[in-house]
């Protein structure tokens, strides 16, 4: 019972540190692509929460706080799998994007020159213009 309470006096903090991120994620998100951002993370979340939930709940030997502790550690764990994800154009997470570099460039690399002449990289080329317009107006201009 004591080790309970003790998780929860450590865990008031928890929720003043949830919105100060959830405040910086929203301000440094495009405001083009904010409606895919909030689509993707409400699906990715929901579902993951379900499977962590069911892995971790249903039919288990855990107490309750420590199938908390061990649903933070995996929600970490596999955040921490996008941090060497590097488009040359946008950059990563912890990387600047490289000078230069454009959608055109990422995109078509997957074609050889006989396939872009036949035309078979056109409809990526549309892509890549549209990818490119939808960076906002500081990456325009």
């Amino acid at each position: 019972i004591v080790s309970y309470f003790a998780c929860i006096k450590f865990h008031n903090s928890i929720p003043r540190i949830s919105v100060a991120f959830l405040i910086m994620t929203s301000a440094s998100t495009k405001t083009a692509s904010l409606g895919v951002v909030s689509g993707f993370v409400g699906a990715g979340g929901n579902s993951g929460s379900a499977i962590l939930q069911a892995a971790l709940f249903r039919d288990s030997p855990l107490e309750t706080y420590e199938g908390l502790r061990y649903m933070g550690v995996i929600i970490i764990c596999v955040t921490l799998l996008v941090v060497p994800i590097y488009f040359p154009m946008w950059g990563g997470m912890f990387c600047a994007p490289k000078p230069g570099a454009t959608e055109e460039d990422y995109y078509l690399s997957d074609y050889t020159e006989e396939e872009r002449a036949r035309g078979l990289a056109d409809r990526t080329i549309k892509f890549a213009q549209e990818s490119k317009s939808q960076r906002g107006l500081k990456a325009q201009s």
